[in-house]
């Protein structure tokens, strides 16, 4: 089901999390070049939740020629734990040589979470696409 990454005799299988009703689904696929959050980020132990997820990105980016295409996020709702170690993931992500597109995915009637966008765009020195989904 997941394609490993190969670079330089280098596999890196894709991470996938499902989600629960506190965590988001994580999908890290590096063959394809994208890379996803999506549900609600409200996390009982943030730290425990992330830990793994950040070490997994951090694995990738030490890799020789990274070629991060795409990191989309599409979280509904999440806590201010949350909110940190979002901003540090987008962190290491804008630190790559070869930036990667950021698109935030959210309700067009939600001006929060367009206002936070805004905020974690200041923050990171960095463009972070806002798509706007209309609900059918």
């Amino acid at each position: 089901l997941t394609k490993p990454f190969v670079g330089l005799s280098i596999f890196m299988d894709a991470l996938v999390i499902e989600a629960t009703s506190n965590t988001p689904r994580v999908e890290f696929n590096p063959a394809g070049g994208t890379f996803e959050l999506s549900g609600v980020s409200i996390p009982e132990d943030t730290v425990a939740f992330y830990t793994p997820v950040l070490g997994w990105l951090e694995q990738y980016i030490a890799l020789p020629d990274v070629s991060l295409t795409e990191f989309r996020l599409r979280i509904n709702y999440f806590n201010t734990s949350s909110s940190k170690v979002l901003l540090d993931m987008l962190y290491m992500l804008v630190q790559l040589e070869q930036k990667p597109s950021i698109c935030w995915h959210c309700k067009a009637y939600d001006l929060d979470m367009e206002e936070t966008v805004k905020d974690f765009e200041s923050v990171l020195g960095h463009d972070i696409c806002l798509v706007k989904e209309t609900e059918e």
